[in-house]
């Protein structure tokens, strides 16, 4: 798969992933990430989250806490604080955020 097409496939759900409040999307990566005691450990310690915006465009969200967690439309990449980033979910089309058990109104 190329640029453009994993572009096209990850773009909508980079998307629902930005929407999301700090709360929510939390339980979106506790939900995901359950057996994942790295990306566990950042997300249960209150991190920091940072949305960033290009042109008025959702471009990355990272999470924070001495690791972090980086969300692009091409996945989500798990960082070391002193270490080698590594993609941990590549978003294709067999990928799927479901949304239907959050309140996304808190």
């Amino acid at each position: 798969m190329d640029f453009h097409q994993q572009y096209e496939i990850g773009y909508p759900i980079f998307q629902k992933f930005f929407s999301l409040n700090k709360k929510n999307l939390i339980d979106v990566m506790k939900d995901i990430f359950q057996d994942n005691l790295k990306v566990m450990e950042i997300i249960e310690n209150n991190p920091r989250i940072i949305k960033t915006l290009e042109n008025d465009e959702p471009e990355e969200i990272s999470i924070y806490f001495y690791n972090s967690i980086k969300i692009t439309c091409f996945g989500v990449y798990y960082k070391p604080e002193h270490g080698v980033q590594e993609k941990i979910l590549k978003f294709d089309k067999f990928f799927n955020l479901n949304l239907e058990n959050i309140n996304i109104n808190n």
